[in-house]
């Protein structure tokens, strides 16, 4: 029995490979170039997201109410990590702040960001492919109680390239189309520091 559990086990090694497990991350050129109207300090809460989200492998609807996860395809960090570096990386580079961190400032008043990611996908939706960002953003003044703004902001990209490229492309689109809305609205803040 063991002889031929052996013979079994040389056979499906040599004959089957294990797909290899890719990484990815979301990247793009920006569009918004520093401002001069800097507003003083900007603190990015570390985002927080819908259970689903909590894990790495990418993730796609074939409809409403099936949710599959590629097992080979996955972030290089949660989705909600990817996102809150990449609003620093955006929010600096539209250049809205003076200085923008990631650590909670003691010796400063700022405000603050917080995001809730709500999307994080590709879909199908009658034979067409798209990814779609949705991100619930908070801000708030360090010092006061209650929220300046509360505001969900949405992109959905069609999918047109095959393959992975295509997809986090797409994803990224959609990522960069999300933080252009936001910076937009960060630029239009009355509220001063």
């Amino acid at each position: 029995m063991k002889r031929l559990f052996l013979i079994v086990m040389l056979f499906l090694v040599s004959c089957g490979s294990v797909p290899e497990t890719r990484y990815f991350t979301i990247d793009y050129d920006f569009t918004t170039h520093g401002s001069t109207d800097s507003k003083g300090v900007l603190f990015i809460k570390k985002f927080k997201s819908d259970p689903i989200y909590f894990q790495d492998k990418l993730i796609y609807k074939t409809s409403r109410y099936e949710i599959k996860f590629d097992n080979y395809r996955r972030w290089a960090l949660a989705p909600s990590d990817l996102l809150t570096y990449k609003a620093a990386e955006h929010l600096r580079q539209a250049g809205l702040f003076k200085w923008i961190t990631l650590i909670t400032p003691r010796d400063k008043e700022c405000l603050t960001l917080g995001g809730t990611l709500k999307n994080f996908e590709e879909f199908v939706e009658n034979g067409k492919r798209a990814a779609k960002v949705t991100i619930l953003f908070e801000l708030e003044k360090n010092q006061d109680k209650g929220f300046l703004w509360v505001k969900e902001i949405s992109s959905t990209v069609p999918i047109n390239n095959p393959g992975s490229e295509g997809i986090i492309q797409s994803m990224s689109t959609a990522t960069q189309k999300v933080f252009d809305e936001l910076a937009e609205n960060l630029k239009n803040l009355d509220q001063p520091l």
